[in-house]
């Protein structure tokens, strides 16, 4: 696993790579919210079929939550 800063990079460029190639932003499947909420930043993957994962980016360290439906 990558450490924090090296993961947030990672998923930013994913997202951004995810808005720069898609042809409509409402079939986008990675985000990354800077905003989330206070002092926290949040990655998301959702593919449409059920499975997602959320990466939350927090003063006190890195949650990581995914689902695979199969």
């Amino acid at each position: 696993m990558p450490d924090p800063a090296q993961l947030r990079a990672h998923l930013r460029a994913l997202a951004a790579l995810d808005r720069a190639i898609g042809d409509d932003p409402r079939f986008c499947q990675y985000t990354f919210d800077g905003t989330w909420s206070p002092a926290v930043e949040a990655a998301l993957m959702e593919n449409g079929s059920g499975d997602d994962f959320a990466v939350l980016f927090t003063p006190a360290g890195v949650l990581i939550r995914g689902f695979d439906h199969e």
